[in-house]
């Protein structure tokens, strides 16, 4: 099984908003097929519909031969950059962790 990271937008946010802050991001060149690719040929991002949360989205993060350390590195560049860069709701999970590795939920008050 691919060990991925991902990082979970909350719903407002459109899938292009997302992607293009991502690619920002990264500095990653989109593909026809909707893959970003940062200049590491070895990593791999792409959005998609969070299945359980209707309007929210997440950033899979992929690394070829799965070194994890490098990968986290690459999933923490794009939490932090959403985080600093927008007010949306950001979760940072793992599936090399049984923990969320970092939440920021805007109050709803």
């Amino acid at each position: 099984m691919t060990n991925i990271d991902y990082v979970i937008v909350g719903s407002g946010p459109s899938l292009a908003d997302v992607t293009a802050a991502v690619r920002a991001a990264t500095d990653s060149v989109l593909t026809e097929t909707g893959w970003l690719h940062p200049s590491d040929d070895r990593a791999a991002l792409r959005v998609i519909a969070d299945p359980d949360e209707g309007g929210g989205w997440v950033v899979q993060v992929y690394y070829a031969g799965d070194p994890v350390r490098l990968r986290h590195e690459l999933a923490r560049t794009v939490y932090d950059s959403l985080a600093a860069a927008t007010g949306w709701d950001l979760i940072w999970d793992s599936d090399d962790t049984e923990d969320v590795l970092a939440e920021r939920i805007k109050s709803s008050a």
